[in-house]
């Protein structure tokens, strides 16, 4: 038999039919070991023979038979039995050999020209790609053609008497499948193959995290847990208690790492999100000036204060805000809920002198059993933020139930103002607020409820508002006099027990303030203190 060649490759001189090479490892898919019975008809009558004649010697009985496994080994999971090297297959598809099994339709047309003229013709039984290959395509070292597409088959339960099977594969079964595989080596993996690394994300439903525990979110954790025993050089937070108006005060001041990252998720998780318009501390575009003119020349002003705004704040009800109303996910809640809350350490706590008084230490105990839980620490930058972000329910409860007393509502951190008409001045609305506070997680101090009518002195957040917000009178003429004397008598000898170094930013400072709740008094102020020589 000789050989040309052609455009597709060398080309037979019987048939005319490509010849391909021959793979390195030939694998015979034996799925359709039964299935010749059905091809070699086929292939025969291509070959020129008639097309009833079937396998060679076969009787019409025999070819019934050999139908009817084809139909059974169908569905079958596809193995493969592989050649040995240096043989070949005969054109009928070993019907002679008893050590291997009759070839398929699929493997013809590479191991003999009825196989070939089969698969050309796509004959063969129905349900089963044939894709016509070219010949000469270059193999890779498992015999497969390189770039072909792999597709899973279904696997089935072999028919009896098919023998063992093994998938076959796009290079010799005519089909485009999955690579033959060799049984797993010690290791776990193929021989000579490179071992499988699975994605963290392999397997997961998109939108829910993976299962099992983190190691970063417990790290975390743990330590806000142990934030509470260890010694200070291992402690996140310096803490300091701060004592003001008589009231005592545990500051925690975060180290300067756990600041820098606590500002950056300030910036980009609760600034973003809106809080109510009564809320006017620690928001930019807002102040005391903004909440104090609301009040000024109302009938009635009611001032209550709660006794905790950042201490009531526990960990869970921050993740339930983050998770809710900033949109983040669980295990990024968590993570950000570990960073912006802290428990008050035991020394610390145990260090501070108990006050005297039965309520005094009944408000220290329950100061104590807020801070030895994780909650929102006094001194962090993203505190006030998140404070008022978990205070908008309380607020919009508030402006609500001022609303219907026809008076007016705004809230600075912990200082809840009231101002309206005689309606808000008996007990009754004072009751209705502590209740609403309650519900929602705070407690009012009865001994800092104060009401205001026209006739007195109406004070919101230090400034008073009978006709605008300004300086009360005994603060205004003191700054004035001290401006005064520190221009014609020299700033040192007006320090009065304040340290030099400092002494002209006080002095500026108190002008700044003033100038803030009163323009036009601030002007005044200025102008004096242009005045004076800081040299």
């Amino acid at each position: 038999m000789g050989t040309t060649r052609g455009a597709w490759g060398p080309r037979s001189t019987d048939s005319g039919v490509p010849v391909r090479a021959r793979p390195r490892h030939p694998v015979v898919s034996s799925t359709d070991v039964a299935d010749a019975a059905t091809v070699a008809p086929c292939a025969a009558g291509r070959a020129g023979r008639p097309a009833s004649a079937g396998l060679p010697g076969a009787t019409p009985g025999q070819r019934g038979e050999q139908a009817t496994a084809s139909a059974a080994t169908r569905s079958a999971p596809r193995t493969a039995w592989r050649l040995p090297q240096g043989e070949a297959a005969s054109p009928a598809g070993h019907a002679g050999d008893d050590r291997h099994p009759v070839l398929p339709h699929g493997l013809g047309h590479r191991h003999g020209a009825a196989g070939r003229a089969g698969v050309a013709a796509g004959d063969g039984p129905p349900g089963r790609r044939r894709p016509r290959l070219r010949a000469g395509a270059a193999l890779d070292r498992h015999g497969r053609r390189r770039g072909a597409r792999r597709v899973r088959h279904g696997a089935g339960r072999p028919a009896a008497g098919a023998g063992p099977v093994r998938r076959g594969h796009a290079g010799l079964g005519g089909h485009r499948g999955p690579a033959p595989r060799r049984p797993p080596a010690a290791g776990g993996h193929r021989r000579g193959a490179r071992p499988l690394r699975r994605h963290p994300s392999a397997g997961r439903r998109r939108g829910r995290p993976a299962a099992g525990p983190r190691p970063g979110r417990a790290r975390l954790v743990e330590v806000r847990g142990l934030e509470r025993t260890v010694d200070d050089p291992l402690r996140h937070y310096r803490w300091h208690a701060v004592e003001r108006r008589g009231r005592l005060r545990l500051a925690a001041e975060p180290k300067p790492r756990l600041k820098e990252a606590q500002r950056r998720l300030l910036r980009h998780v609760p600034t973003p999100v809106p809080v109510h318009d009564a809320a006017h501390g620690c928001i930019p575009g807002r102040s005391v000036r903004t909440a104090a003119a609301l009040h000024a020349g109302r009938a009635v002003v009611l001032g209550m204060d709660l006794e905790e705004f950042l201490a009531p704040v526990p960990a869970p009800r921050v993740r339930g805000l983050l998770r809710g109303t900033a949109g983040l996910t669980e295990p990024v809640a968590q993570l950000v809920t570990a960073l912006v809350t802290t428990t008050a350490p035991a020394p610390v706590w145990r260090a501070l002198p108990v006050p005297t008084g039965a309520d005094a230490r009944e408000r220290h105990r329950r100061l104590g059993t807020r801070l030895a839980r994780p909650h929102l620490p006094q001194g962090a930058p993203t505190s006030p933020a998140l404070a008022n972000l978990v205070c908008f329910r309380l607020d919009r409860r508030l402006a609500g139930l001022a609303a219907t007393a026809g008076a007016r509502y705004t809230g600075y951190v912990d200082d809840l103002t009231f101002s309206g008409d005689r309606r808000i001045r008996g007990d009754r609305f004072a009751a209705l607020v502590t209740e609403v506070a309650a519900e929602e997680g705070f407690r009012v101090n009865p001994a800092k409820t104060r009401v205001a009518g026209a006739g007195s002195r109406q004070r919101v957040l230090g400034a008073v508002v009978n006709a605008r917000p300004t300086l009360p009178r005994p603060e205004r003429d003191a700054l004035r006099a001290l401006l005064h004397n520190c221009a014609r008598h020299g700033w040192a000898g007006q320090t009065r027990g304040h340290d030099p170094a400092t002494f002209r930013e006080h002095v500026l400072g108190r002008v700044a303030w003033a100038a803030s709740l009163d323009p036009v008094l601030g002007e005044r102020l200025q102008t004096l203190a242009a005045r004076i020589d800081w040299s």
